[in-house]
């Protein structure tokens, strides 16, 4: 998909806080596609990447991808394999 941005009618200069928007957008939707096939998401990617760095803590961990405890939970717990048995962190 190519996009091209136009200035704004009766504005000499384009709209920078919708560039920004959307190539945030186009980022997360193609980063979205490219990790499914692989069957991760890019926070758990984020996290991953972080993680190859040394040995850490979920919290240190957390801290380091600039997540919450709860969201970092909630990223690294998997359903486990087996049914009625706990996650799998």
């Amino acid at each position: 998909m190519t996009f091209a941005a136009e200035p704004i009618t009766g504005r000499g200069v384009l709209d920078l806080s919708f560039l920004l928007t959307h190539a945030s957008h186009v980022l997360a939707t193609r980063m979205t596609a490219a990790f499914a096939e692989i069957g991760i998401t890019p926070r758990e990617y984020c996290v991953l990447a972080h993680a190859m760095g040394g040995s850490y803590t979920q919290i240190e961990l957390a801290k380091l991808a600039d997540l919450d405890k709860t969201t970092m939970l909630n990223t690294m717990a998997r359903p486990s394999p087996v049914p009625d048995s706990p996650l799998v962190v």
